[in-house]
């Protein structure tokens, strides 16, 4: 009986040959789905190759096919390989245990193979102990065997389907086997077996029992070390600063530098205007020893965990914000949940046909808006901010510098973050787990060698090889964000003007996504597109991804920043006007989110033009749907939605959000990679996966920001109000002396 299971598992495996990536994860996941639905058509042929294989499976099978390849195999390579095998083999006969707990590692043929359950992945953790751990069978001292964990799969493509059948099986073999090896040792199974090689194609790959920290890994841990130093001496530093200010110590002494420490500890609040340059008279007395000091203090865990944790809301604060994004970022983390947890889960088909077809799953599958929401919100604040700022100093601006600043502002708000969780993230990734799933290589292609400075520009979603690829969100947010003084500007000194700019962009992107559309033959379900590959790809690549097709919201979002900056946030609306057109926002999001269910399970058949139409403007309409919500809860017309969004508990959480995205897609990954065997999905398992990694997600997005965002938006006014001070002490030295006495002293 074990016999024949390990031979069958030489035989029928296959594992793709490839570096995991964001992208391989989403094709995974079409592929199943385009599979699942055809996989009962197929099932007699299925059924005579698997009895094709275990008839011809016996004992003496075994021993002729080690025979061979030790006689007419390389001796090299083989040797040792071919030594341990018949030393399991011999373990198996005697009935002793290390050998049988070996075998008992194995991938077994699973129930469901004709519901796309074809990951066998074994038991990983027998399979390492074996050997190494006294509670398992030890390996007798004569004998040399040290297991190492292999996937071995076969790619059988069978009459009937589109693709071929990824079949995928554990087994545990000898360290000394390698992938060549076991190559050989299923090709010539194969050809004793006589099954067509044309249309089954097996192959191996192997897991290494110890991986070796490379350069990259340990210049991470470095960083990531002298980092942590930096934090705690922060910290540290600003903890005596605040028990020396409750104590009076600072009226104690005439010490500058202590001055210098009260006030390091003052200037990091958030009132600071964002283009403005607040100075005191404190700094000026030692403007270079303050700002010594504020750098270290800008990274204390202490005073950014206050800010970050604080419930306190300013004058002016859109606090229905606060709820939208909190929601919003939920709803892209659920989204990212169901679409990884495809690839990982053993009863695809069965979910396919039947429970991913229920009108409630409607809304797990149309997530996609969710990020629309973003683009909205984005939109609203950059007009609604700046043309506060443009009313403020009444137009009389020095553009150059004020273009600066708030390029830079925005570039240095996100930045920092994604490039050093970038840094940190991708070489140690492979090192922090371990599985059948695991991918040693890591999660990102290439490490990123070659992609990491597309990030750096925001330009990644014009390439098909990106680095962290779900950050194309922010590539898109930055290129609008660049574009968005071009439409706010004008909007403050002419609305004609302004609107009419506005007005062609969105146009624009209209034409532009119904072409794109069309070309492609695009479908208005996100399920109809994870069930052919090939449009799958045209979706994310060239529709899904680029400004010209997402940028609709962030218009939304800028008139809808014009309108509150209009209305000052004041603006009483009839009761049943204001009812209405809540109950029209409604419908239409309900449409957007709901409104495919027919044409997802085939009662009804939209035409091109249709789904054209759909794919041109209902990103658009999410966004005024949205934008609405936040403009009449503004403006005192939301009613208990103002109340729920609002809520003090959502403001914590609202400034975290930034990080969350970050971090998520990384967690979810992780934690699917590490399983030891493939998830049942069904709605008990997806909701207790979506609470806990809710949890992850934020807990790790605290410690990201208190570690990486939160210290530098503090140096980020750091920069500004030290070079401002520095800047007008020179002049007022250069002013007292004069220029010839100056340069003299020069």
């Amino acid at each position: 009986m074990y016999s024949k299971t390990f031979v069958f598992l030489l035989c029928l495996c296959f594992v793709y040959a490839r570096e995991t990536s964001y992208f391989s994860i989403l094709k995974e996941a079409q592929h199943k789905l385009s599979i699942a639905p055809k996989i009962p058509n197929v099932n007699r042929e299925v059924s005579q190759i698997f009895t094709q294989v275990e008839n011809a499976l016996t004992r003496d099978f075994f021993e002729n096919l080690l025979n061979e390849i030790e006689n007419n195999g390389p001796k090299d390579n083989f040797t040792l390989c071919l030594s341990d095998l018949k030393n399991l083999f011999q373990s198996v006969v005697k009935g002793e245990r290390w050998g049988l707990e070996v075998l008992d590692s194995f991938g077994k043929i699973q129930p469901g193979i004709l519901l796309a359950n074809f990951h066998s992945p074994g038991f990983f953790d027998e399979c390492r102990s074996v050997g190494r751990d006294s509670s398992f069978g030890m390996i007798p001292e004569n004998v040399t065997f040290n297991s190492q964990y292999c996937s071995l799969n076969i790619l059988a493509q069978l009459t009937g389907m589109p693709m071929p059948l990824p079949f995928s099986f554990g087994m545990c073999v000898s360290e000394n086997c390698s992938e060549k090896v076991l190559n050989k040792i299923i090709d010539q199974a194969m050809s004793m077996l006589l099954i067509n090689t044309t249309s089954i194609k097996p192959h191996a790959t192997c897991q290494k029992n110890h991986l070796e920290f490379d350069g990259k890994a340990v210049a991470a841990l470095m960083f990531a070390g002298v980092f942590a130093l930096l934090v705690t001496i922060s910290t540290i530093l600003d903890v005596l600063s605040t028990w020396m200010a409750k104590n009076d110590i600072f009226q104690k002494t005439t010490s500058t530098n202590v001055e210098v420490l009260h006030y390091a500890h003052k200037i990091n609040s958030e009132e600071t205007p964002l283009l403005g340059s607040p100075t005191t008279s404190v700094a000026q007395k030692n403007p270079a020893s303050g700002c010594l000091m504020n750098f270290f203090l800008a990274f204390s865990v202490y005073s950014n965990g206050k800010k970050i944790l604080s419930t306190k809301k300013t004058a002016g604060t859109l606090g229905a914000v606060n709820g939208v994004r909190v929601l919003s970022i939920s709803w892209v983390i659920l989204g990212h949940i169901f679409a990884f947890i495809i690839g990982v889960v053993s009863n695809v088909g069965y979910f396919y046909t039947v429970d991913l077809k229920r009108r409630s799953y409607q809304a797990i599958l149309n997530a996609f808006v969710s990020v629309d929401s973003f683009f909205l919100l984005s939109g609203l604040l950059v007009s609604y901010l700046l043309l506060k700022e443009l009313r403020r100093n009444e137009g009389n601006i020095k553009w150059l510098p004020f273009i600066a600043k708030f390029y830079f502002h925005r570039y240095w708000r996100l930045t920092p973050s994604l490039m050093l969780l970038m840094f940190v993230y991708v070489p140690l990734f492979p090192y922090i787990s371990d599985g059948p799933f695991w991918p040693q290589k890591g999660l990102e292609q290439g490490q990123c060698n070659k992609t990491w400075w597309y990030n750096m520009l925001y330009i990644n979603n014009f390439f098909n090889e990106e680095c962290m690829a779900w950050t194309w969100y922010l590539a898109n947010d930055m290129q609008f964000f660049i574009l968005s003084p071009f439409i706010i500007i004008p909007l403050y000194y002419s609305k004609f003007l302004g609107w009419i700019i506005g007005g062609m962009i969105l146009l624009g992107s209209w034409i532009a996504t119904g072409i794109i559309s069309n070309k492609y033959q695009l479908p208005a379900s996100q399920l109809e597109q994870l069930t052919s590959p090939s449009m799958g790809l045209h979706y994310f690549n060239d529709y899904y991804i680029k400004p010209y097709c997402r940028v609709g919201p962030y218009i939304v979002g800028i008139f809808c920043g014009y309108f509150l900056y209009k209305t000052d946030c004041k603006l009483k609306i009839n009761k049943v006007l204001n009812i209405f057109i809540w109950m029209v926002a409604a419908t239409l999001a309900c449409l957007i989110v709901y409104g495919l269910y027919d044409d997802v399970n085939g009662y009804v058949h939209l035409s091109q033009s249709v789904k054209d139409l759909y794919n041109t403007t209902h990103r658009t309409v999410w966004g005024a749907c949205v934008g609405w919500v936040v403009f009449a809860c503004a403006t005192g017309n939301g009613g208990f939605i103002n109340t729920l969004l609002s809520w003090s508990f959502f403001t914590p959480l609202a400034r975290l959000t930034y990080c969350a995205y970050l971090i998520h897609p990384i967690l979810i990954y992780a934690y699917y990679s590490s399983l030891r065997t493939p998830l049942y999905m069904d709605d008990s398992t997806l909701a207790v996966v979506f609470s806990g990694i809710m949890v992850l997600t934020y807990m790790f997005a605290f410690v990201l920001s208190l570690a990486f965002e939160a210290p530098m938006l503090s140096l980020e006014k750091l920069i500004f109000n030290c070079l401002s001070l520095i800047l007008k002490r020179w002049r007022r030295y250069w002013y007292i002396r004069g220029p010839s006495e100056v340069k003299h002293h020069e």
